[in-house]
């Protein structure tokens, strides 16, 4: 029986609760998912490790986008590019500025689920698995 790949393991973080059913459905084909609607919530699990990528909400309470990768800066550097944005809009010069910065790692939304899995795939280095159904 061949092996089979590990799954991928995201951490999604998006203040909106109902947002975790999107987020699961559209990435489940390719990742397990953890979703937490909070900076706080997420610290913790940052800090332990065992995360391949992060999807996270631009705009968080508690400094949004740019407090997450502080975080991640400090305990997990190396996880600081597989981080992807997804954002209906950049509602701050700071938040335009940081956008700006990631714009290669941002996903706007509404997105379609295939632009979502490929920046998930291209953030972990992983085949995207729209692209190998097609």
């Amino acid at each position: 029986m061949p092996r089979s790949e590990p799954r991928l393991r995201v951490l999604a973080i998006d203040d909106e609760p109902w947002f975790e059913d999107l987020l699961v459905r559209v990435l489940r084909r390719q990742a397990d998912v953890t979703f937490v609607t909070s900076i706080d919530a997420a610290a913790p699990l940052v800090v332990a490790g065992a995360i391949d990528v992060i999807v996270c909400d631009l705009n968080l309470p508690g400094g949004g986008a740019p407090a997450v990768e502080r975080l991640v800066a400090r305990s997990h550097p190396d996880l600081v590019p597989r981080i992807v944005y997804i954002t209906g809009g950049a509602y701050s010069s700071d938040l335009d500025a940081f956008s700006s910065r990631v714009s290669a790692r941002l996903v706007a939304k509404p997105f379609a689920p295939a632009a979502l899995t490929a920046a998930v795939a291209q953030a972990a280095g992983a085949p995207n698995p729209e692209a190998e159904r097609a």
